[in-house]
């Protein structure tokens, strides 16, 4: 879609959200999901919803759109001004070194490491190409290195189920009310979830809320 065929779409939204009617902006941000790139959806969406100071649907579409590799600094400021929120938790807040480390790489955009990757190969063929490198051992050993901050994250979330906390819900010993009560997780919240039980997800990370949560209140992007 042509950037004025973009904003011709968005207008609407647009006056509504400087009207402060964010709840018909939302409605109309909805209607226009097949019009729009899916980054620029979620972005808007998100947006909207942070205005209202919902904190679980502001950060799942804010997650989204950068999934989505969308690039606008507002997103990144948006989402960082989420995870500063005391109350939410996120594995890069975590005192854990493996789960800081995990969320932190979850965050560097796929479109930086495949255009990394990109250079770095481009690099290594042109210092083959003009003899500047001819050894064939140390060929290799930098082609891996090259591949390997991409293929790490391509593991990584292969490995991971990431999910945000979309509304404040308790979490429990087990997959059932009846089981013990460890407290609340907050709306907003970034989290790891492995095994899943007649409904319920086991939490992961951050390790220091293990515990099981109801599908309901999660949105997985």
């Amino acid at each position: 879609m042509s950037d004025t065929s973009t904003m011709n779409v968005l207008k609407t939204s647009q006056q509504l959200y400087i009207d402060g009617d964010f709840d018909k902006a939302i409605e109309n941000t909805l209607s226009l999901k097949e019009k729009l790139d899916a980054g620029l959806f979620h972005y808007n969406l998100g947006s909207l919803y942070l205005k209202k100071g919902e904190l679980g649907p502001a950060r799942y579409h804010m997650e989204k759109a950068k999934k989505q590799d969308f690039t606008y600094p507002m997103l990144w400021n948006n989402l960082k001004f989420i995870n500063s929120q005391r109350e939410v938790l996120d594995p890069t807040k975590s005192k854990v070194l493996s789960e800081k480390m995990i969320g932190h790489y979850m965050d560097i955009p796929l479109l930086f490491l495949t255009f990394t990757l990109l250079v770095s190969l481009s690099i290594l063929v042109l210092a083959v190409r003009f003899k500047k490198l001819t050894n064939k051992g140390l060929i290799a050993f930098l082609v891996v290195l090259s591949l390997s901050p991409l293929a790490m994250r391509l593991a990584l979330e292969k490995s991971y189920r990431f999910a945000v906390v979309i509304k404040t819900k308790r979490v429990h010993e087990g997959p059932s009310k009846i089981f013990q009560d460890f407290g609340e997780i907050h709306e907003g919240s970034r989290i790891i979830v492995s095994k899943y039980r007649d409904k319920w997800y086991y939490i992961t990370s951050p390790s220091s809320f293990s515990g099981w949560i109801e599908k309901s209140a999660l949105g997985f992007y």
